[in-house]
């Protein structure tokens, strides 16, 4: 079985409209149960909002990856399935009663020596410059890297929406333009996050009325982390490094400061360059916007790496000129240098 562009549209718009009318659904028991998100010092939010609506993007995106499966698509996925779920599981756990990083990182490298299996039979991460055990390891220490990083960046309304939908068309859109017989297979996946992603953002854009929780966040950073390497693990390594690279870019040069002043990088804090942006009174709809400009430059340019591969290193450093630039007027140096 193999899916027309029409099957595809039709699968995204499905999944969008099963997470719309999950996430408003589960808002009303989230509100019932008083499982919320209440403003602190280091928040960004000025009122207390029900967190969780990640249980119903979750439950949308691995129920269609099942069905998918089940279709004979992507042999292997089963360990994604497996993997995303644990990750659920925790997180949900920690959203409820606040877990420590000693009970969560295990799980989290649980997950994803679960998930190596599927990636395993993608081919090697780094392209046969290293010894299988040590790409499968390295390619594993990145993963949980990826699904930490993007629990920490969602920290305003609609930011991981937008970095979730973009990456997935990113990843979509490659699988039309490389072509191939599995093509539209291998481009459902990522239509199944953009889908649902989509249908959250609904409820999500500001201002906010539900929050993903952790267990949104975290799985999401586990199961786009995966597509993300198995792109690279097919040789498409420019662009697994373009399409994220905001969330790369932010959330690592953030975490690098902290941890050479000693701080506690696991803590809550206010210095990522998105929360800087807020801080200045932005808004977080202004800030969530000039992501989703900034990321459709860099899914432009991951695109243009696939028609013009030689000039993938022009296409990195006009991706990392982007990101620079995106920053720089989130902390207001791109106005003082104009």
């Amino acid at each position: 079985m193999a899916f027309s562009i029409f099957g595809l549209a039709f699968l995204a718009v499905a999944v969008f409209v099963a997470s719309c009318i999950g996430v408003r659904l589960i808002e009303a028991y989230l509100h019932r149960r008083a499982i919320l998100d209440v403003p602190g010092d280091r928040s960004s939010h000025d009122e207390p909002t029900p967190r969780g609506g990640g249980l119903v993007v979750i439950a949308v995106v691995l129920l269609a990856w099942t069905g998918l499966y089940s279709q004979g698509f992507a042999v292997g996925v089963w360990a994604l399935i497996i993997g995303g779920a644990i990750c659920a599981a925790i997180s949900w756990l920690d959203d409820l009663s606040h877990l420590s990083p000693l009970i969560r990182l295990p799980v989290h490298f649980g997950a994803v020596a679960v998930g190596l299996f599927w990636l395993s039979g993608q081919g090697l991460v780094f392209q046969g410059l290293l010894p299988p055990w040590i790409d499968l390891a390295l390619a594993g220490l990145g993963w949980v890297a990826f699904l930490n990083f993007f629990n920490f960046m969602d920290g305003i309304d609609g930011i991981s929406a937008v970095e979730s939908v973009t990456i997935s068309i990113g990843l979509a859109l490659m699988a039309w333009l490389v072509g191939g017989p599995d093509w539209q297979e291998t481009a459902a996946f990522p239509t199944v996050i953009a889908g649902a992603m989509a249908g959250f953002a609904v409820w999500n854009w500001s201002p906010a009325r539900i929050f993903l929780g952790d267990v949104g966040s975290v799985t999401l950073g586990y199961l786009l982390g995966a597509l993300l390497l198995a792109a690279a693990a097919q040789g498409y390594w420019v662009q697994a490094i373009i399409l994220p690279l905001y969330y790369l870019a932010d959330a690592g040069l953030t975490l690098m400061r902290r941890a050479l002043r000693r701080e506690k990088i696991w803590h809550a804090h206010r210095e990522h360059f998105f929360q800087k942006a807020v801080q200045r009174r932005l808004g977080h709809a202004r800030v969530s916007a000039a992501v989703l400009l900034a990321n459709l430059v860099l899914v432009g340019l991951a695109l243009w790496t696939l028609v013009q591969p030689q000039f993938a290193l022009w296409a990195l450093l006009a991706a990392a000129a982007a990101v620079a630039a995106l920053m720089a007027w989130m902390t207001g140096r791109l106005a003082r240098s104009l």
